[in-house]
């Protein structure tokens, strides 16, 4: 799926039969641990739903690069409002002004 406002545009989300296996290649685990990685952007971006005790499941993505928690950024409240605005067109990050 292309999405012009998000990192490389590209949102592309792993099959739900991988995710946990991308996730741990990845390093999810030792690295950011908290967040399930879900897809990636193709250009060092990946997309990942936060799954710490007492998180609001929010989505965002991180850098591939560091995968620090500290450099997740939100992108939506929830998975569902994430597809919904990616399937809507509606932009997720606006543009630096």
């Amino acid at each position: 799926m292309d999405i012009e406002s998000i990192g490389s545009g590209l949102v592309w989300l792993w099959p739900l039969r991988d995710v946990l296996q991308f996730s741990r290649e990845y390093g999810f685990d030792e690295f950011a641990p908290g967040l399930l990685g879900i897809g990636s952007d193709g250009c060092g971006e990946l997309y990942a739903i936060d799954i710490r005790d007492g998180s609001s499941d929010a989505v965002g993505d991180i850098p591939a690069t560091s995968l620090q928690l500290e450099d997740f950024r939100q992108l939506s409240s929830s998975y569902a409002e994430f597809a919904d605005t990616l399937l809507d067109g509606t932009p997720i990050v606006e543009p630096d002004a």
